[in-house]
């Protein structure tokens, strides 16, 4: 009984067969980061946490230039 699993039909058409919309969402804010159509593989999904990092480090760069500035701590040459 612990050991038994369920037996489903076969299909011919998988659900991983075909494009994905793949997400990357702030949900606190609500904000989709980034998102990529592709199939449901790893490549794609490495390349969508790749996009998500650059686009966060893009933002935090920017606050932290502009919190530098603001301190007084920035200097330029």
């Amino acid at each position: 009984m612990g050991d038994s699993k369920k037996i489903v039909p076969g299909m011919e058409v998988y659900e991983d067969d075909g494009y994905w919309m793949w997400v990357a969402f702030a949900p606190n804010c609500r904000l989709i980061v980034a998102f990529i159509i592709g199939p449901r593989k790893q490549y794609v999904a490495d390349e969508l946490v790749k996009i998500t990092y650059e686009r966060l480090s893009e933002i935090l760069l920017q606050e932290n230039v502009e919190l530098l500035i603001q301190s007084g701590n920035f200097m330029t040459f």
